[in-house]
């Protein structure tokens, strides 16, 4: 049972669905993130759903949450790895 299925969802709510990362490709995601966990943790270079240009986040430590909304990870400069989208 779950008795938040009718709520509305916001970006603030917890993540209904996950998505891999891919961080040896340069692809937009399939949906915009509400949060990127890292599963192993290093530099992640993330372009912003509103940005034009990626920036890097410097040494992001393994089971952390950064709440960004994501549009893209850039694999040339992300040494983090098993990122996980939060939807």
């Amino acid at each position: 049972m779950d008795r938040f299925r009718n709520s509305s969802d916001s970006v603030s709510h917890p993540a209904r669905s996950l998505i891999e990362i891919d961080t040896t490709s340069s692809a937009i995601l399939a949906e915009t993130t509400k949060a990127i966990f890292v599963g192993t943790g290093g530099d992640i270079a993330v372009r912003a759903a509103d940005d034009d240009t990626f920036v890097v986040l410097r040494n992001v430590a393994s089971g952390s949450i950064i709440p960004v909304r994501a549009q893209q990870v850039d694999p040339a400069q992300t040494t983090a790895a098993n990122l996980v989208g939060l939807l």
